[in-house]
């Protein structure tokens, strides 16, 4: 099968990446609940290790309750590329 012409180099591609890793990211997860740490690694299956990780409020809910609103520590955690459903990387 011919390459698309549209296709990333491999190169190119894992140089981006690169740069992106020690910045500030934030993972929603397909639950609903959003984790920000520093991102560390991202695996070829997609699965995302952060550093420093904290939880917020989960997303599209009312941070009424007391638990809601306070972040809790988490350190270094890994989720599951099935599970992430966007990554957000601050510039």
């Amino acid at each position: 099968m011919a390459a698309s012409s549209d296709a990333i180099p491999a190169g190119s591609a894992r140089a981006e990446m690169q740069a992106l890793m020690g910045k500030r990211a934030r993972v929603t997860v397909s639950d609903g609940r959003v984790v920000e740490g520093e991102l560390y690694c991202i695996d070829r299956d997609g699965n995302i290790v952060l550093r420093g990780a904290e939880t917020c409020k989960r997303e599209g809910l009312p941070s009424e309750s007391s638990s809601d609103k306070a972040s809790r520590w988490l350190g270094i955690i890994m989720v599951p590329g099935a599970h992430a459903s966007k990554l957000e990387v601050s510039a």
